[in-house]
């Protein structure tokens, strides 16, 4: 997939590493940015992990939480069921669809071709892209967004090296016992910050005009339409 050329029209985005962080600090710090006395700091992409959590989507019902060890929020964003832990890499892209003159179906197909990408150095091989990323073995990669008054939130998970097992405990997009893979039975060594880095780059080189080699850093599919 070619990614679209407006993104070229765009200001460069600050990419921020902040660790492990809570679901809900996380949440109440993306609507911090997104607040329009805040928009001059946009665009931003924060990555991260999160402790285990299990978060439903606007499509999630509690039919889809089987074990309830871990706790489980209700959030705004598309679809169903997905489980965050440590060891997975949480990248939430913080922009104006506006500013940057693109479809929501644009975006939703650049943030899972840049993630493909990602992957790709990896020596992973992308067999499906339909909500999410999925390799030979199972899902490897969730996505699900939240767009408002033009301006997005949530986003994307990573499975690098975190624990599949948890899966169980939900009926992940709707479906039990869902297969999972991760970057570790490919790249044993891979952090999730090392492939935020990664993730980074290939955002940069893959949009074209501004973005390239700007470089901007900083350590610290399914979606909904508002």
């Amino acid at each position: 997939m070619q990614i679209p050329a407006q993104f070229h029209e765009f200001n460069p985005p600050r990419f921020l590493w902040l660790g492990t962080v809570d679901y809900s600090v996380a949440m109440e710090l993306q609507q911090s940015y997104l607040k329009a006395e805040n928009a001059d700091q946009l665009p931003i992409i924060l990555g991260l992990e999160h402790p285990s959590v299990i978060t439903l989507g606007v499509r999630g019902s509690a039919d889809d939480v089987l074990s309830h060890d871990v706790p489980v929020v209700k959030t705004t964003r598309g679809g169903q069921a997905t489980l965050h832990n440590p060891g997975q890499l949480v990248i939430y892209p913080l922009l104006s669809l506006k500013a940057m003159n693109i479809t929501v179906r644009n975006f939703v197909e650049a943030m899972l071709e840049v993630s493909a990408q990602t992957l790709k150095n990896c020596n992973i091989t992308i067999d499906s892209q339909k909500d999410g990323l999925f390799t030979s073995v199972g899902k490897i990669c969730s996505a699900g967004f939240n767009i408002k008054n033009g301006k997005t939130s949530h986003g994307l998970a990573i499975n690098v090296r975190n624990d599949l097992v948890e899966f169980s405990k939900i009926r992940a997009c709707g479906v039990t016992n869902s297969p999972m893979d991760r970057v570790s039975h490919y790249d044993p060594d891979m952090t999730p910050e090392n492939l935020f880095e990664i993730w980074k780059n290939e955002f940069l080189k893959s949009v074209p005009g501004t973005f390239c080699g700007s470089g901007a850093s900083a350590k610290g599919t399914g979606y909904r339409l508002d």
